[in-house]
């Protein structure tokens, strides 16, 4: 390091210990009671110095002994973000007006541990929560706005929720969204090249491998895609796509769209919701569908894996409802059919045409 160059976190600490100071002081006004807050929750770093600080400054001051704090009156301006340094020891002060200037060092102590936890919260909402589902596991959150995710197996989706929007990466997999109204911020659903907006409603949103079935149980979403660009990616969509002029369509309750991996939509038709939230109660429902599908969906919920080996087989559409934990239900159904052989092979069942 050049002789010139001054450590930045020597830099921080010798803040820290100027804020102590001053609040050792008493003559801490509003003003400087907000300067304050802000130069916490810039860095934990912040956080971490003024801690330290504080805990040395009591130990030179012999101030280490129990303190007479008005707890009640310190959780209320915790609860209202605004911590009152002045008139908290000013109160003291009153109380005992010969108290030693290291009692309001003991208050000092305490509003770091309160602003701490202010500014806790403020980068917990800042930073993204990860929400994960194993094969065959199914998850349910709520969000500190009151919304709640249900999540399908083998999936995966990060929040992220600030003072502006609550936004929701859908990574991989399945979930259904039960959001809160919240008018002054929206809140986004992001699958790849594609945004969800949203009010206040309740959706169901399956990331496929060469598409996106979005089916709206109430109220209303807008399906805004996004082209393909070189530009960044906004915060809380993939890599290599950025907000341009987007059309978008208005899918209500009762109704689904199909988006395509580079965000191209289908047109917006009537949807068998029951069908497409039966998983909820670990269903699943086919009518007509291609037994690659059907054999697609059993395997998102087992380990053991349905192999469908040649193209005649692939003709086969299955009609039925089943169990999603129960693969051997499917596997007796296709022993019945005649045109089909069914073999066991170690975690695979092999599927071929007779």
């Amino acid at each position: 390091m050049n002789s010139g160059t001054i450590d930045p976190r020597v830099a921080i600490a010798a803040q820290a210990a100027e804020w102590v100071v001053r609040i050792d002081e008493g003559e801490f006004q509003v003003a400087d009671e907000r300067a304050l807050l802000n130069w916490l929750c810039c860095s934990p770093q912040h956080i971490d110095e003024f801690l330290v600080a504080t805990a040395l400054w009591r130990t030179l001051d012999g101030s280490h002994r129990e303190q007479e704090i008005n707890v009640e009156q310190l959780i209320a301006r915790a609860r209202s973000n605004i911590v009152s340094l002045k008139h908290a020891a000013d109160s003291e002060d009153a109380e005992t007006p010969a108290a030693p200037r290291r009692r309001r060092l003991g208050w000092a102590a305490v509003a770091a541990t309160l602003i701490l936890g202010t500014c806790l919260s403020f980068w917990w909402l800042k930073l993204p929560n990860s929400f994960v589902t194993s094969v065959g596991e199914q998850r349910s959150f709520t969000l500190t706005d009151g919304s709640i995710i249900y999540l399908n197996t083998a999936s995966e989706l990060q929040a992220k929720l600030t003072a502006r929007g609550r936004d929701v990466t859908l990574l991989r997999g399945e979930a259904m969204f039960q959001v809160a109204k919240d008018s002054h911020r929206p809140f986004r659903v992001h699958v790849g090249p594609t945004v969800l907006q949203v009010i206040g409603t309740q959706f169901d949103v399956y990331r496929r491998p060469a598409d996106t079935l979005v089916t709206v149980v109430e109220g209303k979403v807008s399906v805004l895609p996004v082209e393909l660009s070189s530009n960044a990616a906004p915060s809380g969509s993939d890599a290599g796509t950025a907000y341009l002029e987007p059309t978008h369509e208005v899918v209500s309750a009762g109704q689904q769209v199909q988006i395509e991996r580079q965000g191209k939509l289908s047109h917006v038709e009537l949807a068998d919701v029951s069908r497409n939230v039966a998983w909820r109660n670990r269903r699943l429902i086919f009518a007509g569908d291609p037994i690659s599908t059907v054999a697609a969906e059993f395997n998102r919920y087992n380990r053991r894996h349905f192999v469908i080996r040649d193209a005649a087989a692939l003709t086969r559409r299955i009609t039925g409802t089943f169990d999603a934990d129960d693969p051997e239900s499917f596997v007796d159904f296709l022993q019945r059919d005649p045109s089909l052989t069914v073999l066991r092979a170690g975690n695979q069942i092999i599927i071929s045409a007779r």
